[in-house]
């Protein structure tokens, strides 16, 4: 059997002006809801029974964008759930249950601080001033560019050279001055595009203001750390 159990933020979880007393308290209380999940887990662990049990936490993502990576207030967060994190293993403690847990912790991606002024996309969702007819999926510091005509690949990558916010470009078919092909960064995919751009900070490609990025290819390393 599996229970599951959404919490949703009570606030606008991308409203810069929220005070981090508010993240703080929503954060207490999913950890709240989170150990009386457990309680009903834990006869049945206790006895030899098996459990698997997922804690997403939003807030490192929501205040990072808000407020940055390198800000007091993302560092106040941090600290936030860290303090939770201890409440959650004292508790397993307690009740007999740490010497049968497994302890995972998980990010899905980076952040990188950025200026919220130096967006690369134009009003229409488009990479500023590229003159040809493209779509973009933007996730921070790395863009997938889809190309209307693709054999119109080697002028996008001209453009793209001369813009000093690009750090990097590769291509799905091989093209002269690029950083190599989709392959090379295991991003052979039809879902990437036909061109993917790694962008300089503190530039960025998102829709919105943001003052942190997803990182991409420069903060490629993704921690995983896990307690016994």
């Amino acid at each position: 059997p599996s229970v599951s159990y959404y919490y949703s933020e009570p606030f606008d979880a991308y409203d810069s002006s929220l005070p981090i007393e508010t993240r703080i308290e929503y954060v207490e209380e999913l950890f709240n809801k989170s150990m009386s999940m457990i309680d009903s887990l834990a006869a049945d662990v206790r006895t030899g029974g098996r459990a698997l049990m997922i804690i997403d936490l939003p807030e490192p993502d929501a205040s990072g964008h808000t407020h940055g990576p390198a800000s007091s207030y993302y560092e106040d967060m941090i600290k936030a759930i860290d303090t939770q994190i201890g409440r959650l293993m004292d508790y397993l403690e307690s009740s007999g249950l740490w010497n049968k847990t497994l302890l995972f912790f998980f990010t899905d991606h980076s952040m990188l601080q950025v200026d919220p002024d130096l967006r690369i996309l134009d009003s229409t969702n488009h990479i500023v001033g590229l003159p040809l007819e493209h779509e973009v999926v933007g996730i921070g510091t790395l863009a997938y560019i889809y190309l209307k005509y693709p054999d119109e690949i080697e002028e996008a990558v001209s453009y793209l050279k001369e813009r000093e916010w690009v750090e990097g470009i590769w291509t799905r078919t091989p093209v002269n001055g690029t950083n190599g092909t989709l392959s090379d960064i295991l991003l052979n995919s039809s879902l990437a595009g036909d061109i993917v751009i790694s962008i300089k900070k503190p530039y960025y490609v998102y829709t919105f203001s943001s003052k942190g990025a997803h990182g991409g290819i420069n903060t490629g390393d993704i921690p995983c750390l896990l307690y016994t």
